[in-house]
Formats: structure tokens, C-alpha cells, sequence
């Protein structure tokens, strides 16, 4: 409901509310991902969160650029007209993903 092949969205598509395309209601937000694959890695969901990991990197790499946010549905991830499609925090998701860096540790001083 939460997890799609594409990172968590922000709310289960078994909600009555839910829009995949809605701004809080239903789509992904990379950053938000990359915090729900560090904290299922924490909690030893190894399998989950590797779905995460990969699948907002596909996303990524599909929509072009570094998207605030974006809609998935049958077809794979789309863009959202109201997203911002450069965001800061979306190219520092990306670049802990690759990196495997879940934020619990510096880069280079121990596990994380």
C-alpha cells in the first residue's frame, strides 16, 4: 500500500483520500524514501529496503533531473506538474542512495 516498486508514497493507496498525484496524499518524495530505507535497514528489513533504495533510483533515472516529488501509477513513475522538478533534497536522497549512506554515520568514519 505504501511501498511501490518506486519508493514509499505518502500515503497507502488503500486510503479513501488517496491520489497518486496528490501533492501529500499519495505520491513519493525521494527524501522521504531515502528516511524510510534507513529506517527499515535499521530495523533489519534488508529486502524492503533495498526495494526502496533501487526503485527510486529507477524513478530517477526514468523522470530525468532530481524531482521534488512524483506520481506512480500502472505505468511506472510520472511527473507531477506542481513539483518542483530540480530540488535540493532530492539530489542529496539520490546521492545517499547510490551510496548506501542511510545519515547514521559520516561518510568514511564507521558503518552507515
Amino acid at each position: 500500500d505504501v511501498l511501490t516498486p518506486f519508493g514509499l508514497r505518502t500515503l497507502s493507496d488503500l486510503h479513501p483520500q488517496f491520489a497518486p498525484a496528490a501533492y501529500h496524499r499519495g505520491t513519493v518524495w525521494p527524501f522521504d524514501s531515502w528516511l524510510g530505507w534507513g529506517g527499515l535497514r535499521a530495523a533489519g528489513r534488508e529486502e524492503e529496503a533495498e526495494r526502496v533504495r533501487t526503485g527510486v533510483l529507477e524513478a530517477l533515472e526514468r523522470l530525468g533531473l532530481a524531482p521534488e516529488l512524483y506520481a506512480v501509477t500502472e505505468d511506472g513513475p510520472e511527473r507531477v506538474p506542481i513539483a518542483n522538478q530540480v530540488q535540493a533534497w532530492t539530489v542529496g536522497a539520490r546521492w545517499a542512495l547510490e551510496n548506501r549512506w542511510d545519515g547514521r554515520r559520516l561518510p568514511g568514519r564507521g558503518r552507515g
